[in-house]
């Protein structure tokens, strides 16, 4: 085997020890020699977890109950090596500021260092790298807690694998070109299931809520791509999730849990990132000094711990990722290729289905043996159906990020009871939606360009251009935005934020920014775009009562997790410096933000039923459904709506600055208004009495309006400047009705956004309903305005 085992061996102990406590390595290479190693009872080091991952959560224990290695020497070079885990349990919490450093590090690097005293060769590098790069990982029973106070979040993964595959994605023995080195990887997750609880002061969980996700598999592929090309070395990952089927959960009492987790989280990235400038320049310095002593221990590490301990998301993602593979035997590789401005980092998840229900909270007494005892029975609420699900974010460097979220189908329908306990949806009867948008697709058209199209481009031996994706999402091209809605027909959601940042910027200079290039002076691009299409509203009682509910619970328990922002004063402004004027005088960054909906109906339903929990109410309305089951209905449809919003991306910066000038430019004062647009084209009302029988109300119109704002107002001490300014304008109204028709419009509107409850009588009591699906030789009543504009100026 010409020594080869001296040289694999060091490499999987250390990777062990790296992470185990009380591991001798020097004890373990006899059996690992024999070809089977196995470990039970090991404790995790919680110092290298914290340090490896760079989460914002810390790990306080960690456990694996079994650990297998398997090494088949006779065919190392052809079959891969399997670590297979059975069982490991890890608990978190958020990150304090309290944790220690493990002191036990040192340990096992010099139990390592002894093990292999000679520098490999370089042929018995290349063997030793390509052994490694396909290591096989299993892992049985994984099952991660947080906890943080009175909230228990765990993640149990029934099984979980990572195995390298060829070109067409099946598992195989690889090797890596060191010129083009491309590594694929095919990650299986299989029965996850996601909880939250509630634990009381003795940590104990007196009511178990729903699983949040309940038994959800899936497939994850890997590809990392180096470039190595004579002028630059580019480093890119991609990483695609594909998930068949996931069923979301959510009860009345997890929602509080699941706002508080996100504040905290939050709060602790803030926390984090303003952090990075000291620990980079403290980790520079540190790590000059321990090069010369590592040099010869990194040949032997599989994932060489980080000591940055705290950085940006993306340089988190990026040291996550590839913290297992790939290895190389040289430092310089490593650093150039993880540098932060060539590196690209592109994660995607791809659902087919997905369900979301949100489920009301019974407390049900029981009598059993004399004994009263309260059972928790879970109701759904409402269910929202996706399909078609496509998320993704590509990050690259410190300077682009985007984010891209795609729904192909969207339906929100009623479940069970509604939240004043009126039976709106029975068992067995298929409810009508709330709310629907785009088309049941069942082809992988929204798998396009992913991963797991076998058309494209990394499918294919080809490289993604990025640089051209960011110029087309950059650019305002309908062509595009089409192209988006026939991936994605229900709602397509598009983040971008690119900094133009000159060439003469060096990386540890644009390190210095911590990620906020507000007084960088770069040009910034700031868009959010959002797509609609086939957009179908249903207004009824059911919709605005359960919706009102599910509104209260989240505003109730979010005025705790947001922390209010005072403002300063006229008086506590920064002064305002020269060069501060002039560069803002020349450039400053806007954010966009544009709405596009095409195809929107909006069905006003007469009211069903009440918000009072009254039996007599609930009566009334019964006989009112059996006569009008689905009409009368008032409906409001539009073609196209374009919204639009652009504002300064740093209002604070420009108001304090500008607010303070005497002579301010022209061009800078239209930079210092908020402006809204919208566009509103084809908008046209009717009302439907029967299946057969409706009106057109409003004939199909266009509707413009515009809106400027100060931002900042109360900072501006000259008292002429506009503050608001209004315009709307309309190309023409016809309004055409009759008296009947026009009163049961008006019954159908105050019955639901009226606060009185007894404008529904007049079509129950009276004949109005029956007269207005009657008429004969009726008097219309038509309104005709042409050119209607109206401008309004606040100052």
């Amino acid at each position: 085997m010409f020594k080869l085992e001296s040289y694999i061996t060091p490499v999987l102990l250390n990777y062990v020890g790296k992470y185990v406590k009380n591991f001798r390595a020097e004890q373990s290479q006899v059996s690992l020699w024999g070809g089977d190693a196995t470990f039970q009872n090991l404790d995790l080091r919680l110092g290298v977890l914290n340090e490896q991952f760079d989460l914002p959560f810390t790990f306080i224990s960690g456990h694996i109950h079994e650990l297998l290695i398997h090494v088949p020497w006779v065919k190392i070079i052809s079959e891969p090596i399997v670590i297979t885990i059975n069982t490991i349990e890890c608990i978190l919490k958020m990150k304090d500021g309290s944790e220690t450093e493990d002191d036990g590090n040192l340990q096992y690097k010099s139990a390592v260092e002894s093990l292999n005293e000679d520098t490999p060769s370089s042929y018995m590098k290349s063997i030793v790298t390509k052994v490694v790069n396909n290591i096989t990982i299993n892992c049985n029973n994984l099952i991660l807690k947080f906890v943080e106070e009175d909230i228990v979040l765990s993640v149990n993964i029934r099984f979980l694998s990572m195995q390298t595959v060829n070109e067409d994605w099946k598992p195989t023995f690889t090797d890596v070109n060191a010129t083009d080195m491309i590594l694929r990887k095919v990650m299986t997750i299989e029965d996850l299931t996601l909880c939250l609880d509630r634990m009381d002061s003795s940590g104990k969980i007196d009511i178990y809520q729903d699983p949040v996700v309940y038994r959800c598999s899936m497939t994850i592929r890997w590809i990392m791509n180096y470039q190595m090309n004579t002028m630059k070395r580019i480093s890119i990952t991609r990483f695609d999730l594909h998930c068949e089927n996931m069923e979301f959960s959510m009860t009345e009492q997890q929602i509080p849990m699941l706002l508080r987790l996100i504040t905290l989280l939050m709060e602790s990235s803030r926390v984090q990132h303003g952090n990075i400038i000291d620990n980079r320049k403290l980790s520079t310095t540190t790590d000059d000094n321990e090069k010369l002593d590592d040099d010869n221990n990194s040949n032997l590490i599989l994932a060489p711990i980080n000591s940055n301990n705290n950085q940006a998301w993306s340089s988190w993602a990026w040291n996550t990722l590839t913290s297992i593979v790939p290895v190389d035997w040289s430092n310089d590789f490593i650093d150039q290729c993880t540098d932060c401005m060539k590196q690209t980092l592109n994660f995607g998840i791809y659902i087919d289905n997905a369900t979301l229900t949100f489920k009301t909270i019974d407390n049900t007494k029981e009598d059993t043996f004399g004994h009263k005892n309260f059972k928790v029975r879970y109701r759904p609420f409402v269910t929202l159906n996706l399909s078609n699900v496509v998320g993704s974010i590509i990050v690259q460097g410190m300077t682009f990020s985007a984010i891209e979220i795609g729904l192909g189908y969207v339906c929100l329908i009623p479940r069970g009871y509604c939240s004043c306990d009126y039976p709106e949806v029975k068992s067995n009867v298929d409810s009508k939606p709330y709310i629907c948008a785009g088309a049941i697709n069942k082809s992988d058209d929204y798998l396009k360009n992913s991963l797991f199209d076998s058309n494209s481009d990394e499918n294919n031996g080809k490289i993604s251009d990025y640089q051209q994706y960011i110029n087309d999402h950059l650019s305002n091209d309908n062509k595009k935005s089409s192209n988006l809605l026939k991936k994605s027909s229900a709602l397509f959601i598009e983040f971008i934020h690119y900094v133009d940042v000159p060439e003469e910027i060096t990386e540890e200079e644009l390190f210095q920014f911590n990620g906020n290039f507000e007084f960088s002076n770069f040009q910034e691009h700031d868009i959010k775009r959002y797509f609609i299409s086939d957009l179908n509203i249903r207004v009824c009682s059911g919709m605005l009562h359960r919706v009102s509910a599910i509104v209260n619970t989240i505003q109730t328990n979010l005025g705790s997790c947001i922390v209010q922002k005072t403002e300063l004063t006229v008086d506590e402004l920064p002064p305002v410096t020269v060069e501060e004027f002039e560069s803002l005088n020349d450039y400053i960054p806007i954010t966009k933000i544009t709405l596009n909906i095409i195809k929107l109906s909006i069905d006003i339903q007469i009211t069903d039923h009440y918000r009072e929990k009254r039996k007599f109410r609930v009566d009334e309305t019964k006989n009112l459904r059996k006569n009008m089951p689905n009409y009368p209905k008032l409906i409001v449809e539009v073609d196209e709506i374009n919204y639009e919003i652009s504002a300064p991306l740093y209002a604070f910066r420009l108001a304090a600055c500008a607010s303070k000038q005497q002579n301010l430019p022209e061009t800078m004062l239209e930079r210092c208004y908020k402006i809204i647009k919208m566009n509103i084209n084809g908008f046209t009302t009717r009302l439907n009495l029967t299946e057969s029988s409706n009106m057109i109300l409003i004939m199909p119109c266009t509707i413009y309006l515009s809106t400027m704002a100060l931002i900042y107002p109360q900072y501006w001490q000259d008292l002429h400047i506009t503050q608001v300014y209004h315009d709307f304008k309309m190309d023409s109204l016809t309004l055409t009705s009759t008296k009947a028709k026009l009163m049961i419009v008006y019954a159908i509107i105050t019955s639901n956004f009226s606060s009185t409850t007894n404008i529904i009588n007049s079509l129950i009591s009276s004949s109005l309903y029956y007269d207005a699906c009657n008429e004969v030789n009726p008097v219309y009543l038509e309104l005709s305005f042409e050119s209607i504009i109206y401008t309004n100026t606040e100052t």
